[in-house]
């Protein structure tokens, strides 16, 4: 079993976004761009490129490179250090950095090189890594007590062309509302609102051996049939053997929204757009306000009904 990294949760970004954990009582932190590199690559490759390690404290950094595996965990996207070459899809002993160690003045940036060496025999499909930015030492002369630097990581997906299992499926589908109590993002199922943003959120699982980024979009009828609405899902990667659960919202030019409706999810996935299975749930949209207006004047009417017809009878008559 991979044993976990605790000073250090990723997240990726367009596919795969970060978060970072401060480990200690003062936390600064270096920066890291691009935070993801998507690569092809054959068997036998040699691939180059470069990152950028930036300084936005007031210490002194000194700056180790490091290149580990990396696992997914839960089903928000997030990854999480592995030991080297613990992962299937491990790249860790491919990757090397130039420079691996190197010092950081307040303020300034390094450009990285680094080369992966991708192996004669390997397997079609993706593989996977981080090259990790993290300090050897920091001065702070500014300031009494410990500086922790907290480590950033550049993801890398490789693929490896050939023959790869793409598959990935829509375990679930619903809707939901933003928890709005929470300081942090949260969200609340239910098939209820009063009035938009409508939140919708898939589950997708990835039994494949490639990542993957499902293009999937939501048609949304009213309780007549009418197309009323498409809502896009953002294009985010799946890694295999994970699950992941994108959300989206259904708020711009919604309008004023009353009665049941239906949101149909389809797409498709995969170097031939494989379609995914579709999926349909219902929804409600009660305005609660309209619909307590709309009460009120139905039972003035009904309780003065008398008078208006006593009125209407001396207007269209004369007669009392």
């Amino acid at each position: 079993m991979a044993m976990k990294n605790p000073l250090l949760a990723l997240m990726l970004v367009g596919g795969i976004f970060f978060t970072n954990e401060a480990l200690a009582r003062e936390g600064t932190s270096l920066g890291i761009s691009p935070a993801v590199f998507e690569i092809t690559a054959n068997p036998g490759d040699t691939v180059e490129n470069v990152l950028r390690v930036n300084n936005p404290t007031e210490s002194v950094i000194d700056v180790k490179m490091t290149v580990e595996d990396i696992k997914t965990s839960g089903d928000e996207g997030e990854v999480i250090v592995a030991a080297p070459g613990s992962e299937t899809y491990s790249i860790s002993n491919w990757v090397k950095c130039d420079p691996e160690n190197f010092q950081l003045n307040p303020g300034e940036e390094k450009t990285i090189n680094f080369t992966i060496n991708v192996p004669q025999n390997v397997e079609p499909g993706g593989h996977y890594g981080g090259i990790v930015a993290g300090p050897s030492a920091v001065a702070s002369p500014n300031k009494t007590g410990t500086a922790v630097v907290i480590r950033l990581t550049s993801v890398i997906l490789v693929t490896i062309p050939g023959e790869m299992k793409e598959e990935i499926s829509v375990k679930e589908f619903y809707s939901q509302s933003r928890d709005k109590k929470q300081e942090q993002e949260a969200y609340i199922n239910t098939n209820f609102f009063q009035y938009a943003p409508i939140g919708f959120a898939a589950k997708f699982e990835n039994k494949g051996t490639v990542h993957l980024k499902p293009g999937a979009t939501i048609t949304i009828t009213n309780w007549f049939g009418q197309k009323v609405a498409q809502v896009p899902f953002p294009s985010q990667n799946v890694l295999p053997g994970a699950t992941r659960i994108i959300h989206t919202e259904w708020n711009k030019d919604a309008g004023f929204l009353f009665g049941m409706y239906t949101a149909t999810l389809t797409g498709g996935f995969g170097t031939y757009n494989t379609p995914l299975t579709s999926k349909s749930i219902t929804f409600w949209v009660l305005p609660a306000r309209e619909i307590l207006i709309g009460l009120a004047v139905i039972i003035f009417f009904v309780l003065t009904r008398k008078r208006w017809g006593a009125a209407f009878k001396i207007i269209f008559t004369g007669k009392h």
